[in-house]
């Protein structure tokens, strides 16, 4: 047990099996603690943090079910190299300096946890965050998630195609009644996500509803860049104030995609579609640029203005022509012809030497020269994209 100074903790076994409640090797109350290259043998908990600063890096969890548990204002620094079973699990934990996690253990968010006024917290690339049914962040610093590297994935903690049975019940228990909560960006702080997947959240313990979001922008500045927010059972979105942008991301399958009531969003180059009342409903009357987005039709989003429209619904004050005639990538900002779109094929009329052909049902089609009692040159003629 620390409870101040400074300790380092390495190349020690830890060999007292034992999975009583709450039972941990080492426990931080207050002070910094560093601990690398150490073997954890059977335990509920190798380390329990209530405060502090810790830094962990290299060692071997092994049957352990939490292998750093943190609860009340701490630190925490992951270096990586920590190998074996056991998750990283915030419990009712603020973060109030600058934390930075790894890929190498599975992040449980239980309940809740929080981002301080003036600390940033950063996820790298192919990191795993569960949390538990109902279970909440709240972001007043800064909030660094992933890059162009690895998906980094938000999921329920019943969700076992991702890290394994964290919770290890022993079965898949994927159910909506299991979906976690919401992301809560506050006024003033930030929140980046890059190559990112949010998905089964939507569970509240009041006042939720089909236009509560999995993400919530308060206030502050959210970015999502080749993201994705889907199967969600609420918003995927709820833009309140602040400043949001998105690119080249998806909005799918959410009771609703983006619920906006204030502040200033922008959407471009991406996916939305699938989401069963609204793709993007604006509630202001400031107009909200949605433009160049896939709707998942061609002929482009639900709205009164857009008669033959079959996309999702849109609501009135959101601009959305024009839109994409395919839907884009969600890892590469898409290529859109705009103008000077040319064919790389050359083509001489009247020169017998220039032909084209396209292979159909065993036989050669000829689209050039073309056929004068059955022509096919709308076949060569260039999409939106120029291709």
């Amino acid at each position: 047990n620390q409870s101040s100074g400074t300790t380092t903790v390495t190349r020690t076994n830890f060999h007292t099996p034992s999975y009583r409640y709450e039972a941990a090797y080492i426990t931080l109350a207050s002070g910094v603690l560093t601990v690398t290259n150490n073997n954890f043998a059977t335990s509920e908990r190798a380390i329990h943090v209530n405060g502090g600063t810790l830094t962990i890096a290299n060692n071997n969890f092994n049957d352990t079910f939490h292998a750093v548990y943190l609860r009340g204002n701490v630190t925490l620094t992951n270096n990586g190299g920590n190998t074996g079973t056991g998750d990283v699990y915030l419990s009712y934990a603020e973060l109030r300096r600058d934390s930075m996690l790894s890929n190498d253990l599975v992040v449980t968010i239980g309940d809740y946890a929080s981002i301080a006024t003036g600390a940033t917290l950063t996820i790298p690339s192919g990191s795993i965050i569960k949390l538990t049914p109902y279970a909440r962040m709240d972001v007043s610093g800064t909030l660094i998630v992933g890059d162009t590297s690895a998906t980094t994935t938000f999921t329920t903690l019943t969700d076992d195609s991702l890290g394994g049975d964290t919770n290890r019940d022993g079965i898949n228990t994927l159910q909506p009644y299991n979906y976690w909560g919401y992301i809560n960006i506050n006024p003033g702080a930030i929140a980046e996500f890059t190559n990112t997947t949010i998905h089964y959240a939507g569970n509240f313990f009041s006042n939720g509803t089909s236009e509560t979001g999995t993400l919530i922008n308060s206030g502050g500045s959210l970015s999502l860049t080749n993201s994705m927010l889907n199967e969600n059972r609420n918003a995927g979105l709820q833009h309140n104030a602040g400043t949001t942008t998105i690119i080249n991301s998806a909005i799918t399958n959410n009771a609703n995609g983006i619920i906006v009531r204030g502040g200033a969003l922008t959407i471009h180059n991406s996916a939305i579609h699938d989401n069963v009342i609204y793709g993007i409903r604006n509630y202001p009357s400031t107009i909200l640029d949605a433009t160049n987005n896939w709707w998942g039709s061609a002929t482009g989003p639900t709205h009164s203005t857009n008669p033959t429209g079959t996309g999702d619904r849109v609501s009135d004050n959101v601009t959305f022509t024009p839109w994409l005639l395919q839907e884009p990538s969600t890892t590469t900002t898409p290529t859109v012809c705009v103008t000077e779109c040319y064919s790389n094929v050359l083509f001489l009329p009247g020169a017998e030497a220039s032909r084209l052909y396209r292979p159909q049902f065993g036989f050669d089609k000829q689209l050039w020269l073309p056929d004068l009692i059955n022509p096919r040159t709308e076949e060569l003629f260039l999409n939106a994209t120029g291709t």
